[in-house]
């Protein structure tokens, strides 16, 4: 007879809540393999770290000396298998694309020498003749660019690219890496991080908790998605419910909205290859009277996919003119203007599988034609007190227009 005892691992409560970081990539990934995600997608603000830490088991040894007090024996395991260790197919460095899932590239404001790096999506060189297609979107209306034209392998072309963003269309599914010259010979890997949030579907009532600040009303906005998937037959609209409630749940107000958006070519779940599509999010905006305090969403089938963030009443975010209209690849530069705010009862919700990641990516500038035609309505703020005016001459789309804007 032979035993194994393995007891739980006991940590006191003020370690469990940095132990994490302390780990390295591979303690992380172990302990996290038997979870439904990866290591790297668990988020050290939610409960699933802790869990896992908390759920350790480590094997206890017998007390005494080998060979006098117990015996210990090597045991084999016979396996249909070669004895080398198989690893888990490695997802290669690089953001997957062909014609149907293009890839946006954010270009630093400064711009440079763009260079491509280009293999299939098992790792294998590129194969010759790759029909190309290249979107370049700069700041203005007038900074557009467009490029078709067929790869070779040997002879991929670089192009030099003002600030913006680039979107890049191969006809064959592969994996792209994307670096950038600025001038000084040294080689920045601009190939862009996805963006990964956390979407949960309505099925089930999917309930926000809003805080006020000092009694205000709050802005708030929610982002819908409609989730495409052979088990589940997507309609040509969906409809989604919502009910604003207050501090006893009483209903104050109600109504629903009518969700038409196709799948998206450039926001997606996993590999381009899945079966399973998203739409690009549609945002909707509120202000919430201080009486409401929680959102409720409702859909009918598992098919509709919600976000919701909050603004604190009277936030003023400031830019920088032109260079916060580029992307910036100092993460540490952003200043949010919205704020995500989770479910209320979210473990339920992972019990029930509610969640689901969403891959997304920068986007092409929307043009909006009225607004370029000057057709909208405006309304003209002035200060209460006494103000100096001064005309201004808009030099940026070089006609003679001028503005009368008030300082005070």
């Amino acid at each position: 007879m032979s035993c194994e005892l393995t007891p739980p691992v006991k940590l006191s409560a003020h370690r469990v809540g940095n132990l994490w970081r302390r780990l390295n990539a591979e303690q992380q990934k172990s302990l996290a393999k038997g979870n439904v995600f990866p290591a790297e997608m668990l988020s050290e603000a939610e409960a699933e770290q802790i869990n896992l830490l908390k759920n350790q088991w480590q094997p206890l040894g017998p007390v005494g000396i080998e060979g006098q007090e117990y015996q210990s024996k090597i045991l084999y395991i016979l396996k249909d298998i070669s004895e080398d260790k198989i690893e888990p197919a490695v997802l290669l460095a690089g953001l997957q694309a062909d014609a149907s899932h293009p890839v946006m590239i954010p270009i630093p404001e400064q711009g440079g020498l763009i260079r491509f790096e280009f293999k299939m999506l098992d790792g294998s060189p590129l194969p010759d003749n790759i029909p190309m297609n290249l979107r370049w979107f700069g700041r203005g209306r007038e900074e557009r660019w467009q490029h078709k034209s067929i790869w070779k392998a040997d002879n991929i072309p670089s192009y030099p690219l003002k600030g913006g963003l680039l979107d890049v269309r191969p006809l064959a599914a592969v994996i792209i890496k994307v670096t950038l010259d600025n001038g000084d010979g040294i080689q920045q890997d601009i190939t862009p991080e996805p963006l990964r949030i956390k979407s949960y579907f309505t099925n089930v009532n999917m309930d926000f908790k809003i805080e006020h600040l000092n009694g205000l009303a709050t802005p708030m906005r929610f982002d819908v998605r409609r989730f495409f998937s052979p088990e589940i037959l997507t309609k040509a609209s969906t409809v989604l419910e919502y009910q604003w409630l207050d501090a006893q749940q009483t209903v104050l107000n109600r109504g629903s909205i009518n969700l038409i958006q196709p799948a998206s070519i450039y926001d997606r779940l996993k590999s381009i290859t899945d079966v399973e599509r998203i739409s690009d999010p549609e945002s909707f905006y509120w202000l919430l009277p201080e009486a409401v305090k929680s959102v409720r969403f409702k859909s009918l089938q598992k098919n509709t996919l919600v976000n919701a963030y909050i603004q604190p009443s009277g936030l003023i975010k400031r830019n920088k003119i032109p260079e916060d209209s580029y992307v910036s690849l100092d993460k540490q530069l952003l200043q949010p203007s919205w704020f995500p705010i989770q479910p209320m009862d979210l473990k339920p919700l992972f019990k029930q599988q509610q969640l689901l990641w969403v891959i997304g990516q920068y986007h092409p500038p929307e043009e909006k034609e009225d607004l370029l035609a000057n057709d909208y309505l405006w309304n003209e703020f002035l200060p209460e007190k006494p103000y100096q005016a001064h005309y201004l001459l808009d030099l940026f789309f070089k006609k003679k227009l001028i503005y009368h804007v008030k300082i005070p």
